[in-house]
C-alpha cells in the first residue's frame, strides 16, 4: 500500500526558489465505513467483533464541529499498532465531502497482512447497520491528507496530556511517600 502524504512540508530555499518536500505518513491503513450507527454504538460493535478496546477521547474540534475520536492501543507483545476510529459527520455536516460518502474512518497505524485486513473487513461487514466498508488509499485521496494530519496532531496532544497526568500522579505519589517517611521519623524516639 502506498503511503499518505502529510500536509507538512519541509522547505528549503536555494537561489530564491522554494522547494517543498512532502513528509510521508508511516505505514497506515485506512478503512472507510458508512453507517447510521451513533459513534459510541459503532465503537461498541467494533470492540466486540474485533476484540478491540476503543476508548472515547476528547473530540476533535474543527470549524465549530465536534468529531468523535476513539483511540485503541493494544500494547501487547511490543506491538506498535494503534487504532483510531474517527467520526466524519457532525449534525448532518461532513468533514470530508469527497465521494464516496464516508461516515467513519478506522485508521490502523502499522502494516497489516492482506489476509488480516480482509478478515477485519469481513468482521466489520457483519456489524448491523453498516452500509459498506472499503479501504482508502491515502496517497490518491487528496481530501484525506489534511484530515489525517489533524487526527495525528490531535492524538499527539492527547498522549502529551496523558503523559503530564502520569507525571503529576508520580510526583504526588513521591510527595506522599516523603510525607509518610517524615511522619515515621517524627514518631521515632530520640
Amino acid at each position: 500500500m502506498e503511503h499518505a502524504v502529510r500536509m507538512i512540508y519541509l522547505c528549503s530555499m536555494k537561489n530564491n526558489i522554494i522547494k517543498l518536500t512532502p513528509i510521508e505518513f508511516d505505514d497506515i491503513v485506512i478503512i472507510g465505513i458508512t453507517s447510521n450507527l451513533a459513534d459510541f454504538q459503532l465503537a461498541w460493535f467494533i470492540n466486540n467483533k474485533l476484540s478491540f478496546n476503543f476508548v472515547r477521547e476528547k473530540d476533535i474540534m474543527k470549524n465549530g464541529a465536534q468529531y468523535a475520536f476513539f483511540f485503541y492501543d493494544p500494547d501487547k507483545e511490543g506491538n506498535y499498532t494503534t487504532f483510531n476510529l474517527v467520526s466524519l459527520k457532525y449534525k448532518g455536516n461532513y468533514w470530508r465531502t469527497a465521494s464516496p460518502r464516508i461516515d467513519y474512518l478506522l485508521i490502523i497505524r502499522d502494516r497489516l497482512s492482506s489476509d488480516k485486513l480482509n478478515e477485519m473487513i469481513d468482521k466489520l461487514n457483519e456489524i448491523p447497520d453498516i452500509g459498506y466498508v472499503l479501504t482508502i488509499d491515502p496517497s490518491t485521496d487528496i481530501s484525506l491528507a489534511s484530515i489525517l494530519e489533524t487526527i495525528e496532531l490531535h492524538e499527539v496532544d492527547i498522549l502529551d496530556e496523558k503523559n503530564k497526568e502520569n507525571d503529576i500522579k508520580t510526583i504526588k505519589e513521591r510527595v506522599n511517600k516523603i510525607e509518610e517517611l517524615r511522619k515515621e521519623m517524627l514518631n521515632q524516639p530520640y
